[in-house]
């Protein structure tokens, strides 16, 4: 009975030994699972890190990429500007040199030069006087008007739209014109002198005229700006 009975207390504790040990290797088990699971989180953690660094590096060399695109199409584009500016200038030079013996030929030149670079208003003078030596009113008075809109104080086209208006017969516009520019453009005195005889205002077509005579311009022939005129009429030129 003894001996039965130290047999049983035997097994027990083999029993509860081993359940102890199923505990601890569940136990341990558990705990590899647990630091499998946190070694893969923090690989996944890892991994994210780095692909967002990666997308973030790829950004920043797309947005370098881009910006020095840009810095190239700007310097294109600026040099690109230059040579423009440059042939335009030599066209309109080449318009000066024709006007006088090839007016149509000057003003294609002009044209061209207005073309290539829009904000010259040397050729957009050119090319208005050129219209305006044609017959071609309407136009000149544009072209003198795009001159206008980037210098206000253009004596040379101020001095061709009050021509044109004077041309017209409107006296109101002549006046206002060719009083702007006659300060820094003797060329304005013959259209004033003219316009103030036309209406009757003898005292300041006097005064106008003396100006022109007094200057020695009235012996002198007319400027490059000069519009084909009738015997006896008071020369009319752009001014510079």
């Amino acid at each position: 009975m003894r001996a039965w009975h130290n047999k049983s207390s035997r097994v027990g504790r083999s029993a509860a030994a081993a359940t102890d040990d199923d505990r601890l290797e569940l136990a341990m088990q558990r705990g590899d699972d647990l630091l499998v699971r946190s070694l893969q989180s923090e690989e996944r953690k890892r991994h994210r890190r780095k692909t967002i660094l990666i997308t973030l590096g790829g950004l920043a060399l797309l947005a370098t990429l881009s910006l020095a695109g840009l810095t190239l199409v700007l310097w294109s584009g600026t040099a690109d500007s230059a040579v423009a500016a440059d042939e335009s200038a030599q066209l309109a030079q080449q318009g000066w040199a024709l006007w006088q013996q090839d007016p149509e030929a000057a003003r294609e030149k002009f044209a061209a030069a207005v073309k290539l670079a829009p904000k010259n208003t040397n050729a957009w003078n050119g090319l208005g006087w050129c219209n305006f030596n044609t017959g071609r009113r309407k136009e000149a008075a544009e072209a003198f008007k795009k001159v206008i809109a980037l210098e206000p104080r253009h004596a040379a086209a101020l001095n061709g739209l009050g021509q044109i208006a004077l041309f017209d017969r409107n006296y109101k516009d002549a006046k206002k014109y060719l009083l702007k520019a006659a300060p820094t453009a003797s060329a304005a005195w013959y259209g004033l002198a003219k316009v103030y005889l036309l209406e009757g205002d003898w005292k300041n077509a006097e005064r106008w005229a003396k100006k022109v005579v007094d200057s020695g311009e009235g012996t002198t022939a007319p400027s490059k700006c000069s519009p084909r005129r009738k015997p006896g009429s008071f020369p009319r030129s752009c001014g510079n």
